[in-house]
C-alpha cells in the first residue's frame, strides 16, 4: 500500500502498512451486539484486549447509525461517552502509538470528546449532519475521517439511487478534500461508507472498484 504520513498531537506517524481499528459502542442497539458496552470498566477491558490483539484504533461511538435505531439527544449521546472516552484513553498510556477516535457527526459532541481524550473524528456524514465539525477539526487539528453517506440513518437505506456509485463517491470527496485542506485539515482518511446508503449490490461494486480510490491520494478505512 502507499505510505501515507498523519499527524497527531504534534507528532507525524507513518502509515505504510495496514492499520486495525476496534470497535467500541456505547449504545443499547448498534449494528453488532459484540461491539455494544455500558461502563467505563468494560470499556477499558474491552479496549485493552483490542489492543492487545493488534489494534492501532479504537473508535468510540453513543449514537447508534444502525438503520432503525432511536434517535438520540445530544445530551443522550454526550453522557453514553463522557466517562468512556478518559477511561479507555488511561489504557492508551500502557500502548503507544495507539489513538482513540470518536464517532459522532456533530460538532459540539466531537469537541468535548477531543478535549476528553479522543484524537481523532470519525464522521459518518462528511459533515453533512453538522457543517461545524469542519472547524472543530480545523480548530484542534486532529486527523478527521470523512464517510460518504447518501442521506441520514433513518433514510439511507430506503431507496440508494446513484448514476454511478463508485464515480459518484469519488466525485463527493473530489468536491470535500480541498474544502478541507482548504481550512487546514491535512490529515483526512476517507470512507467509502459500506452499507451506508448502498444496496447489497452497490456494496459489491465498490469493494470491487476500492482501488479507483487511490487517486484521492488519501488512506481508505473500511468496514
Amino acid at each position: 500500500m502507499p505510505e501515507f504520513l498523519l499527524q497527531c498531537q504534534g507528532t507525524i506517524h507513518t502509515l505504510s502498512t495496514p492499520w486495525i481499528m476496534g470497535i467500541l459502542n456505547s449504545t443499547p442497539d448498534s449494528f453488532y451486539a459484540g461491539s455494544r458496552l455500558n461502563a467505563p470498566r468494560e470499556a477499558a477491558e474491552r479496549a485493552r484486549a483490542m489492543l492487545t490483539s493488534g489494534a492501532r484504533i479504537i473508535d468510540i461511538g453513543g449514537y447508534s447509525s444502525r438503520p432503525g435505531a432511536d434517535p438520540v439527544t445530544p445530551e443522550q449521546e454526550w453522557n453514553r461517552l463522557k466517562e468512556v472516552i478518559p477511561a479507555v484513553a488511561e489504557v492508551l498510556n500502557d500502548f503507544p502509538g495507539s489513538f482513540i477516535s470518536v464517532d459522532t457527526f456533530r460538532a459540539d459532541i466531537a469537541d468535548k470528546a477531543l478535549l476528553a481524550g479522543a484524537h481523532w473524528i470519525n464522521d459518518i456524514s462528511g459533515g453533512n449532519l453538522d457543517p461545524e465539525i469542519f472547524n472543530v477539526a480545523a480548530t484542534h487539528r486532529c486527523p478527521y475521517i470523512i464517510m460518504h453517506m447518501q442521506g441520514d440513518p433513518s433514510t439511507m437505506q430506503l431507496n440508494p439511487a446513484y448514476s454511478h456509485v463508485t464515480q459518484d463517491i469519488i466525485t463527493f470527496f473530489s468536491e470535500k478534500l480541498p474544502r478541507l485542506h482548504d481550512m487546514g485539515i491535512h490529515d483526512t482518511i476517507i470512507d467509502v461508507g459500506f452499507g451506508f446508503g448502498k444496496t447489497l449490490e452497490q456494496n459489491y461494486q465498490l469493494l470491487r472498484e476500492l482501488h479507483a480510490f487511490q487517486l484521492l491520494g488519501r488512506p481508505i478505512l473500511t468496514g
